[in-house]
C-alpha cells in the first residue's frame, strides 16, 4: 500500500510539533516519534481500526492525545488529518 499525507495534514503534525517543542525540550522529538509509529502501524495494517465516519479510520498516538485520521482507497493509504483528541470531530470529517 501507498501511504499518502495531505498537505493539511502534514500541516497538522507540524503544528503540534511546535507546540509540544515549545511546552518541553523534547516534547516535539517525542511527538514526531510517537507519529511516525503510528504512520508505520497504519501502513502494515490499515484494516486494523474501526470506520469512524464515512471510510475514515482512525489510529490513535500511544503517547499523546491525539488521532491520525485516514481513509483506504484501493492501494493508497490517505492520511487526511492528525488532530488532537479534544479538538471538534468537524475538523477532521469536513476534510474527508
Amino acid at each position: 500500500m501507498i501511504l499518502r499525507l495531505r498537505r493539511r495534514a502534514l500541516a497538522d503534525v507540524e503544528g503540534a510539533i511546535t507546540w509540544y517543542s515549545q511546552q518541553g525540550s523534547t516534547l516535539g522529538e517525542r511527538f514526531l516519534a510517537d507519529f511516525n509509529r503510528v504512520l508505520s502501524w497504519v501502513e502494515e495494517n490499515p484494516f486494523l481500526y474501526a470506520e469512524r465516519y464515512r471510510g475514515v479510520r482512525r489510529a490513535g498516538f500511544p503517547d499523546f492525545p491525539y488521532g491520525l485520521f485516514f481513509r483506504v482507497q484501493g492501494q493508497n493509504i490517505d492520511v487526511i488529518a492528525v488532530t488532537a483528541d479534544a479538538r471538534n470531530p468537524a475538523v477532521w470529517q469536513r476534510r474527508s
